[in-house]
């Protein structure tokens, strides 16, 4: 077994970790589910369609969306600290 088809990225620690060790353990590769193209894609158009699944996340937000509204929250609770 090996990554997903889709997971570029972990392909590549893959390849990385198999040309310096000769063998490489999927348990010891990381997985990020924003790395997974095809699910993604999948959540993206049912999410366009009204249909909520939970491929990604519960609700009707993007991936996407909920990581820049992470990135907005954490910036804007930095500058009211200040």
């Amino acid at each position: 077994m090996g990554p997903r088809s889709d997971d570029s990225k972990q392909k590549m620690q893959m390849e990385q970790k198999i040309a310096l060790e000769g063998y490489a353990k999927l348990d010891d590769l990381d997985s990020d589910i924003e790395d997974k193209q095809t699910l993604n894609v999948i959540d993206a158009y049912l999410t366009a369609a009204g249909i909520n699944t939970d491929l990604l996340q519960g609700g009707l937000a993007l991936p996407r969306t909920l990581k820049n509204k992470e990135k907005r929250d954490i910036g804007h609770q930095r500058s009211n600290s200040k």
